[in-house]
């Protein structure tokens, strides 16, 4: 993966890139073969067809495989450069990509960095309008189109693809499996499939400029259990394993290059692979605020309690102006308070401070915090701007309920007023800010794998700022500086990573208006020690109004979330949640109880559902089985006697009715299964409250998945039959 560094880069982590050992194939060292198609270079080699067809489905058995292995890497790399790159004539030579060292040769990439950086700037030429796809440039000296040039990438990757995953599988032993692909050799092989398949995949978008199918290019499990141990031996927190999967495998392995952007390990011990990190989930009631250093002894200080409740009570923002702020050396100065609170104006520029209170700036108005940690965002809010007017929670909001709530139905407008937000998070603070002109890979891993990105109230806080500002080690970062500097399709790694960043930093992204689906995406990994704040937190984004959410609590506040909401995609009911993990209030038993236990691309979609006091309210595709009161063993067959299909019903896995007898009296799903491809579709399980209302009424029981069959087959089996009438309908799910 060395091509997708620059030098600088490079020469730092070097050290850290897993060596790819090298087996010995003859690609070209005796003689120069015919570039072919991939799927010919093995019969350019020598194999016959019918050798590479049982290598293909697994059935391959050979006394020495060592030699096969050796043919298959070549293959994997040589083979698929060649054809990928065919129309440029390009012969991609052993010697240039082979390495000897102490430990024998090895496999590096540093050659593709000048056929890597072309094909994005082709790519960027292409997106900006100052390059056509179909107008023929000059590429050393071969006539070519863009077009022509992703075609070729796109044909070979497909045979790629197909090939890497009848391997993969082989190894995974769902075919017949060769003893060859389960050796340390061929996972070196699957590998080295993954960090150059993704790579031509990514050139292959940035020069089409448009989306277009995700390649897929899957490892072994002992590539991803090595990934893991990596990962866990550089003191990642093991939660963030699925996230840099998520992203890539190829981002996986990048990250696994540096050490943790959280530098405090032993808090991420309770962390487990596949679920959230709860490292900084804390009891905010026992969190102790902490100075800048350990050993500080300098007071606490705070704004005057009285005038902070009176602005707030007049419905103004609360600044505290630090202007004249300097560390109390006597008693009468801390008995004297040395902050000033005072209301904001249009005509007054101020910072906000965007933090986890883990960090150590946790704490209220009442409470204050050490006069050090006041001098330090005294220091940071200057340099953004020449402004010694703050805001921040800590100081900013009371603890006494009243007023806090008023404070929080202001957040919104605190920071959509403020002139900038800065963003402390002790592990980007524990680290130097890299170049963004020459990495800015790692500037969107270190962003990206913060504590603070995966925080709930960090989301409003860096949308609503007109300016957003990261504090390093070694300085302070504008990110409108970085975005002058970005171009998404610039780095394989950043533009993975900035999924997570992008559309909420950048200045251009953040004027975009923000809708469920985005929402959605941007809450699912994130994590509040207060779940009940949750609409609390994604009310503002929404432009929903937050005073209606603060009087109300826990599972309430949320059913008025949804309410206030309004319309949302009506496969909203299908999103593979826990039971628990559903409201259990009468009316809202559909609705997800947080956006943050849902996967992220799980609620998208036209707003074509309507939340109402007594349920959801949505077109679906309904099987109306008629009995009104009779339960049913699961699974069971819904039979149309006019089709060769019978509809099999069964509880999706993970609702904890599985094993359970319940009624059913209808059942929704997204599509009919009957007119599906795959036959198969999600659905829900109803029970008939009024039939006689239009729409009718049903109560939401589980998810369950449709699944169409054959009748003879359904037959054959020992499972109910119920005849039903279907069609699509609106109804209310409650």
């Amino acid at each position: 993966m060395e091509h997708m560094m620059e030098w600088e880069e490079l020469d730092r982590i070097s050290d850290e890139i897993p060596l790819i050992p090298w087996f010995g194939f003859d690609h070209d060292t005796t003689r120069v073969y015919d570039i072919v198609p991939f799927e010919e270079y093995p019969l350019a080699r020598g194999w016959a067809p019918e050798i590479l067809h049982v290598f293909h489905t697994g059935e391959a058995i050979v006394e020495e495989p060592f030699p096969a292995l050796q043919m298959i890497q070549s293959w994997i790399f040589f083979g698929f450069l060649e054809s990928a790159f065919r129309p440029l004539h390009l012969r991609f030579s052993t010697a240039d990509f082979v390495e000897m060292l102490p430990v024998g040769p090895v496999l590096k990439t540093h050659c593709l960095r000048h056929l890597y950086h072309t094909y994005l700037e082709l790519g960027r030429k292409v997106k900006e309008g100052d390059l056509d796809l179909d107008e023929e440039i000059d590429f050393d000296g071969v006539m070519v189109a863009p077009s022509t040039l992703a075609s070729s990438l796109m044909s070979s990757m497909e045979h790629f693809e197909s090939t890497c995953k009848s391997f993969s599988a082989n190894s995974a032993g769902s075919r017949p499996m060769a003893p060859m692909f389960q050796t340390e050799e061929f996972d070196i092989i699957a590998r080295l499939a993954v960090l150059v398949g993704d790579t031509i995949n990514f050139m292959r978008s940035c020069l089409l400029s448009c989306p277009t199918r995700n390649m897929s290019f899957i490892g072994t499990n002992a590539n991803k259990v090595e990934l893991l141990s990596r990962m866990m031996k550089k003191g990642w927190c093991p939660a963030l394993f699925d996230l840099f999967t998520y992203y890539s495998d190829v981002f996986a392995e990048y990250a696994c290059l540096f050490e943790p952007t959280d530098p405090m390990r032993e808090r991420h011990q309770h962390c487990r692979t596949g679920e959230k990190c709860i490292a900084v989930n804390i009891d905010t009631s026992r969190m102790k605020t902490k100075h800048v250093r350990d050993g500080c002894g300098c007071p606490f200080v705070w704004p005057p309690l009285h005038d902070i409740v009176q602005i707030l009570g007049q419905g103004g923002i609360p600044l505290v102006d630090l202007t004249r702020f300097t560390m109390p050396t006597t008693v009468e100065a801390i008995e004297q308070n040395t902050l000033a609170a005072i209301e904001s104006s249009e005509d007054l520029d101020y910072v906000t401070f965007s933090h986890v209170w883990v960090d150590g700036l946790g704490s209220d108005t009442e409470r204050g915090l050490p006069a050090c940690q006041v001098l330090a965002l005294r220091d940071h809010a200057f340099k953004t701007g020449r402004t010694y007017l703050v805001w921040i929670d800590a100081l900013c909001i009371p603890s006494e309920p009243v007023h806090r709530n008023i404070a929080i139905e202001q957040m919104s407008n605190v920071y959509g007023h403020s002139a900038a937000t800065i963003i402390l998070d002790a592990g980007l603070q524990s680290k130097n800010l890299p170049e963004v002109t020459s990495s800015h890979s790692e500037l969107c891993l270190r962003i990206a794998t913060s504590i603070w990105n995966h925080r709930l109230w960090t989301m409003q806080e860096c949308i609503l700022p007109r300016k957003n500002y990261v504090i390093f080690k070694n300085g302070i970062c504008s990110m409108d500086d970085v975005a002058k500097n970005f171009d998404v399709n610039a780095s394989l790694i950043a533009s993975r990573a900035s999924l997570s960043i992008f559309h909420l930093l950048y200045p251009e992204t953040r004027r975009v208006p923000v809708y469920l689906g985005s929402l959605h995406n941007w809450a699912a990994r994130r994590d509040c020690s207060r779940p009940s704040d949750e609409a609390l937190a994604l009310a503002p984004l929404l432009n929903l109004p937050v005073s209606q959410l603060t009087v109300l609590k826990d599972e309430e506040r949320m059913a008025k979330f949804w309410l206030l909401v309004g319309r949302i995609p009506k496969n909203a009911v299908f999103v593979e949640l826990k039971a628990c993990d559903r409201l259990a209030k009468i009316g809202f038993l559909w609705a997800p109880k947080s956006f943050m236990s849902i996967a992220a691309g799980m609620m998208h979609g036209p707003s074509d559902a309507l939340v109402t006091e007594q349920g959801l309210l949505a077109n679906y595709f309904v099987y109306s089985l008629g009995g009104k009161g009779l339960s049913r063993e699961w699974p069971f067959a819904c039979m149309n006697p006019d089709a060769e299909y019978h509809t099999l019903a069964q509880i999706e896995e993970g609702t904890g009715r599985e094993e359970q007898t319940f009624q059913c009296d209808a059942i929704a799903c997204t599509q009919d299964p009957e007119e599906q491809v795959q036959r198969t579709t999600s659905g829900i399980a109803l029970v008939a409250v009024s039939e006689k209302d239009a729409p009718p009424l049903y109560r939401y029981e589980c998810q369950v998945i449709m699944a169409a069959f054959p009748a003879e087959w359904v037959k054959r089996k020992s499972i109910d039959v119920y005849t039903y009438e279907s069609c699509w309908m609106d109804i209310i799910i409650a």
